[in-house]
């Protein structure tokens, strides 16, 4: 469903009744609120970053304020343009655990055995 977002529209959307719902931005295209089944409502970005459709949390309503998040938005969407966006919220979901092992090198260069010295106890 799309309406123009307003503090006042937000208040008053309902509990969802089973599965979630979102709510549509009319004024930022892609920009949204999604109700879960107890109430709470976090804002919400639809994007596409090199070529690839993501959905970004932008923040919980009401700790977030409606134009708070709708400024925060606007920046994301200008850094996508800009190509300089990198998703660096806390925990950094977009990072894999390959992605982690490509970065850093194989294991084999990052892990360290139990006993350092275990190869100079050995002698036969």
């Amino acid at each position: 469903m799309r309406k123009k977002l307003t503090t006042k529209t937000i208040d008053a959307l309902p509990a969802a009744v089973g599965k979630r719902y979102e709510v549509r931005d009319e004024l930022l295209t892609g920009f949204m609120v999604r109700v879960s089944s107890v109430g709470k409502k976090v804002f919400y970005l639809n994007t596409r970053i090199n070529g690839r459709a993501r959905r970004i949390k932008i923040g919980d309503y009401p700790l977030m304020s409606l134009a708070e998040a709708r400024q925060k938005a606007q920046g994301i969407l200008r850094d996508i343009s800009l190509g300089t966006f990198e998703n660096s919220a806390a925990g950094s979901p977009g990072r894999s655990l390959s992605a982690l092992i490509r970065s850093k090198g194989t294991h084999k260069n990052w892990t360290v055995p139990i006993d350092a010295h275990y190869d100079k106890d050995l002698h036969i």
